[in-house]
């Protein structure tokens, strides 16, 4: 199936100076780009300190300005395999070349890699996306978040499954029981706290109904209480569902009025991408990808 997206190459000026116009022609396409957007090539400038080896230490007056582009747009950087670093004259090493997406990307693409290949003849390294590979769905193993520590009946889901009878001693016995409360917890996430996105929707769209029945002053006085009850849901679950964002994407949330989750999301599928090994080179330099060889 085709794969259809914006394509962006860059390259960046030598100085800081000369290099903000970049940013700022960047940050124009960003504002009207509603669909699928991949920039790459050499930004030339290292984005952390640990991109430089040997040469002049990194200042923060070099990466300020690619690390506020990167923020204020909510890109997403690609996980790179192969070759640690992108560019070298045989004394530095750097690595100068990126390939950022955003949000639209990494929540309709599967997770896919940038392959720094070998030089061969050239001071730079060539990037490699294979946006159309198929990655093996795995079960997601399960997770303890904090908003299952809140709920009223957690610690009594937690001591049901210690006290089980197992039958083991010593070190097995407590792993066994760590086992059972995890089945605990996982019930109590399944009957709670399924489909967050969807009950917020739900609520959202019952209290635009009955708000709509409202508009008639001469309802029923009771829709206030409806109104207010349907209120509380909607914060509830938004406050659940913020919770799980937060944890899961652990970086800084944005105090920004209401919560993006849409750029949370798609850092959080750029974290699992980052966690996952989807290609794995043997000692003969061959890849591999399926999930047998992997394995």
């Amino acid at each position: 199936m085709p794969v259809e997206f914006f394509f962006t190459a860059t390259y960046g000026l030598h100085t800081v100076e000369d290099r903000r116009s970049l940013w700022t022609h960047l940050r124009d396409l960003r504002n009207g780009m509603q669909r699928r957007w991949l920039i790459m090539g050499d930004f030339n400038i290292v984005l952390n300190p640990e991109d430089r080896i040997t040469g002049n230490p990194v200042l923060e007056s070099e990466t300020t300005y690619f690390n506020d582009f990167i923020v204020d747009s909510g890109m997403c950087e690609l996980r790179t395999i192969g070759r640690d670093f992108t560019w070298t004259n045989s004394h530095i090493f750097g690595r100068i070349d990126r390939a950022l997406v955003n949000t639209e990307w990494m929540t309709s693409l599967p997770q896919v890699d940038v392959e720094i290949m070998v030089t061969k003849f050239s001071d730079y390294s060539p990037l490699c996306i294979n946006v159309t590979e198929t990655l093996s769905s795995r079960p997601r193993p399960f997770k303890f978040l904090n908003h299952l520590a809140e709920h009223r009946y957690s610690l009594t889901n937690v001591e049901r499954g210690w006290r089980q009878t197992v039958a083991a001693t010593y070190m097995k016995r407590v792993w066994l029981k760590l086992k059972k409360v995890k089945e605990e917890m996982k019930a109590l996430n399944s009957e709670e706290f399924s489909k967050v996105k969807g009950r917020i929707l739900d609520a959202r769209t019952k209290l635009a109904e009955l708000q709509e029945h409202m508009r008639d002053h001469t309802h029923d006085v009771s829709l206030f209480e409806t109104e207010r009850n349907l209120k509380k849901e909607i914060e509830k679950w938004s406050m659940v569902e913020e919770s799980i964002y937060r944890q899961k994407f652990r970086i800084q949330w944005l105090q920004i009025g209401e919560s993006n989750t849409t750029f949370f999301f798609a850092n959080m599928k750029n974290r699992t991408a980052h966690n996952h090994i989807n290609k794995l080179q043997t000692s003969t330099g061959n890849w591999i990808q399926t999930e047998a060889e992997i394995t």
